[in-house]
């Protein structure tokens, strides 16, 4: 078995999702890296060439979509010292809420 850190095939192991508006506010929607390749330092990287790019392309500011839930695990505590390391703040918490479809009751006859 291979160290985690250690580049095995050509298969993606993280992932950055990123836009800039046409008022030059930037979000980072995810920075998604698989399991088995976390503490490798993947993340600061992606989020060093995330906020790179983002400024080659204009933007003057950057907001983080996070989804953490009502109890954070220690992936989303690791995250947010990411986030902070690079002089991120917290504003504010976002709240959805998504309408429960009814189940079906019982089988057509």
């Amino acid at each position: 078995m291979p160290f985690p850190c250690q580049r095995e095939s050509a298969k993606p192991v993280a992932e950055a999702v990123v836009s800039v508006g046409a008022d030059r506010t930037a979000t980072v929607y995810g920075i998604e890296t698989l399991p088995t390749r976390r503490r490798c330092g993947l993340g600061h990287k992606l989020l060093a060439q995330s906020l790179a790019l983002l400024s080659e392309q204009g933007a003057g500011e950057v907001a983080l979509v996070v989804d953490d839930g009502p109890h954070p695990d220690p992936d989303s505590q690791a995250a947010s010292r990411l986030f902070e390391s690079f002089g991120f703040t917290l504003v504010d918490q976002l709240w959805t809420y998504q309408r429960q479809r009814p189940r079906a009751t019982g089988s057509a006859a």
